[in-house]
């Protein structure tokens, strides 16, 4: 049994995986802008509480970010949790627990959850796009998760410049998928269109997905032309992401995803019809099996890898 731990940007969920099932979860409230450190205390004293009830092999992290996974180091982060870079979490780990411990980028370790585990088990070639409060992604082609030479090949999809007029990202560039269609800048996305004003949008406690999709789907003018906005912003990055690595299937995960009977449909015609160097064969679009915990069944998979090694 191993303990897997997601650094999410409102929840930091850790959940025992047995096997190829989830044994039990929990979270904490994530209060990522405080930064990791600020959670070092809790999450040490959530962990070591799990532990004495169980019987652990190992702990894997999953954070945002570029990842060095080999010397568990994280290279480079916007704004959530960026006291990881140049934090010695190899030291924090061994220190407090003294268990085998991997570290993956979220993306990652997801894609590597859904791919061993999941809805994408028995692909060779695979894309996994995480939408939430960013965007990530990742990528496995003939049958290899693609690393690169500085750790971010495949990864980066949600900075893929889709609108170079577009909105500034928090990663210094305008325009990119995320910063076009993301949660944290879908307020800024919704205050500025033009029947804002008109908008039941206004009444709402929380410029999010869920009041978006609901308000369109009710026939809220500015709501649906916002929903259709970002629809065709993630089906642009997608199509890119697909033109770049050749997948069979494209698995979405990631909190944007409770509205995916309106999402998946949308942008699997979308890529489809506007990819034409194959037309025999389409490419699948595909909601992730293990939703709320494919990075933590990815972080088993990457320690059982590590255990063989040792």
């Amino acid at each position: 049994m191993i303990l897997g731990i997601d650094l999410g940007g409102t929840k930091i969920k850790l959940a025992l995986v047995n096997g190829n099932e989830i044994q039990a979860s929990t979270s904490i409230d994530a209060h990522s802008h405080k930064g990791f450190t600020a959670n070092l205390e809790r999450l040490t004293l959530e962990i070591n509480k799990i532990r004495e009830k169980n019987d652990i092999m190992g702990i894997g992290l999953a954070t945002p970010g570029v990842v060095d996974p080999e010397n568990l180091k994280i290279l480079a982060i916007n704004e959530k949790y960026s006291d990881l870079v140049g934090f010695n979490i190899k030291s924090w780990a061994e220190e407090s627990f003294n268990l085998p411990f991997v570290l993956e980028n979220d993306a990652r370790a997801a894609l590597y959850g859904e791919w061993q585990y999941g809805i994408g088990l028995n692909c060779k070639n695979v894309v996994g796009i995480t939408l939430g409060t960013g965007i990530g992604s990742a990528a496995v082609v003939d049958g290899r998760m693609l690393i690169g030479n500085k750790f971010i090949a495949g990864n980066l999809g949600g900075h893929m410049v889709i609108d170079r007029n577009g909105i500034k990202c928090n990663c210094g560039k305008f325009g990119c998928m995320e910063a076009q269609s993301s949660t944290w800048s879908l307020p800024e996305i919704i205050k500025g269109h033009s029947k804002y004003k008109f908008s039941k949008l206004k009444e709402a406690n929380l410029l999010d997905f869920k009041n978006l999709f609901t308000l369109a789907n009710e026939g809220d003018e500015c709501a649906r032309e916002v929903k259709e906005y970002c629809l065709e912003m993630w089906s642009l990055g997608i199509l890119n992401l697909c033109v770049a690595y050749d997948p069979e299937m494209v698995i979405l995960n990631g909190g944007i995803m409770a509205s995916h009977r309106d999402i998946i449909p949308y942008i699997e015609e979308r890529i489809n019809r506007k990819t034409k160097l194959s037309p025999e064969e389409k490419i699948q679009v595909k909601l992730a099996k293990n939703i709320d915990t494919a990075a933590h069944f990815g972080l088993k998979h990457l320690l059982e890898i590590s255990l063989t090694k040792k």
